[in-house]
């Protein structure tokens, strides 16, 4: 949801990318810029997500996507990725398998 969303009993809910909805809003950013972001937020966990250092990033991506092309956002987007993130997203029960094939070097 980026803004406009109505809770259950008709209030108005914030949005979930608060700046960039604004940014938005203002004609600063497009579509591409809102779906680069939300791209980037959706590969976040939740402790992330929820802790205090999203709302500052969110903002700075917002800040700059108004002053450079969705493309740009490419390298920032990294670089946050490995402060908010740096020991990635778990790997999955196939990643975690053991290779098909070992080789072995015994002196």
């Amino acid at each position: 949801m980026l803004f406009g969303a109505l809770g259950i009993s008709g209030e108005p809910l914030s949005p979930d990318l608060p700046n960039t909805a604004e940014a938005y809003s203002r004609g600063e950013v497009g579509t591409e810029h809102v779906d680069r972001i939300r791209q980037f937020a959706g590969e976040l966990s939740a402790e992330i997500l929820i802790g205090d250092a999203w709302p500052i990033a969110e903002k700075a991506l917002a800040e700059i996507a108004g002053e450079v092309g969705p493309h740009w956002l490419v390298r920032p987007i990294r670089e946050l990725q490995t402060r908010l993130d740096p020991d990635g997203q778990e790997p999955t029960d196939r990643e975690l398998t053991r290779p098909a094939r070992q080789i072995w070097l015994e002196q």
